[in-house]
């Protein structure tokens, strides 16, 4: 449990054994006291279990696996053909013809890592304190 859900468990134990009333519970938790009554339900059938947030351990907002590509990734959609932007427009509207981080470190240094430029197509490594856009990928 997380120092916030301890809190939590303490003032509604409190309210359980009747040690404070359930509006000074609602006020001290900053809930309102429809959700304390729901609280204090689940607290009595599920004990403290019931008081952990119901999304721990999922992913936000049903969607997962979001991340940067790495630069094999990142240099498929490069159209080699095409230039400023070299991207294919019709897939990839709108894309600025800027560098973009990809997730792969420069071997060669621990203080760079890969980026992809949309204008030119070339690939470049590039101190990570520089800014660059992202390209989020996701799947595996």
């Amino acid at each position: 449990m997380s120092h916030k859900e301890i809190d939590r468990l303490m003032v509604i134990e409190q309210c359980d054994n009747r040690t404070i009333r359930q509006s000074v519970a609602a006020r001290q938790l900053g809930i309102s006291p429809r959700h304390l009554r729901r609280l204090l339900k689940r607290y009595r059938t599920e004990g403290a279990a019931g008081l952990v947030h119901r999304r721990r351990g999922q992913v936000a907002n049903n969607h997962s696996g979001w991340r940067v590509p790495n630069i094999n990734e990142l240099r498929s959609i490069v159209e080699l053909q095409c230039y400023h932007p070299a991207i294919n427009l019709t897939i990839f509207p709108n894309t600025p013809i800027y560098y973009y981080w990809s997730s792969s470190p420069y071997a060669a240094s621990n203080y760079t890592a890969w980026s992809v430029s949309f204008g030119s197509g070339y690939a470049d490594d590039v101190s990570k304190a520089v800014s660059r856009f992202v390209r989020l990928v996701r799947g595996l």
